[in-house]
């Protein structure tokens, strides 16, 4: 878990999806992916229902890219998306599946996300190793 943001992460070694009959798929945590989004990118937004099964898919718009918000102690993207109870923690996506970020949470038709480059410093922050982000396409 990260201490300076409400963000966390899990691993999961690739022989359970084995023993599980489960695929694994890698997830991009590409900056310079996250870097081309613009006000008006179509994104993804897949989260968790209340009883934390993955089946919660919105479609979003991004309204603001990265804007510093205190009670989150980092940049959030602001998305003109619906988010219900139970979705936070889930993963933002662009049009072609890159992960861009993850669902903090919402009110309305306004959602917040870490953006990218918070991720990256809680990546850095939990497993003490800075991610270059140049070697991920």
């Amino acid at each position: 878990m990260c201490g300076q943001k409400d963000l966390a992460f899990v691993t999961v070694p690739v022989s359970w999806l084995g023993e599980a009959d489960q695929k694994a798929t890698v997830v991009s945590l590409h900056q310079r992916i996250f870097e081309t989004l613009d006000g008006s990118s179509q994104l993804l937004v897949l989260g968790c229902s209340e009883n934390g099964v993955g089946d919660q898919l919105r479609r979003g718009t991004l309204k603001e890219k990265a804007w510093y918000r205190e009670e989150f102690g980092a940049d959030v993207m602001v998305l003109e998306c619906e988010s219900l109870p139970g979705m936070s923690g889930g993963g933002i996506f662009d049009c072609y599946g890159n992960l861009v970020g993850m669902l903090e949470g919402g009110s309305g038709n306004s959602t917040v996300a870490f953006s990218m480059e918070t991720i990256n410093e809680g990546y850095e922050e939990v497993f003490g190793v800075k991610r270059n982000t140049e070697d991920y396409k």
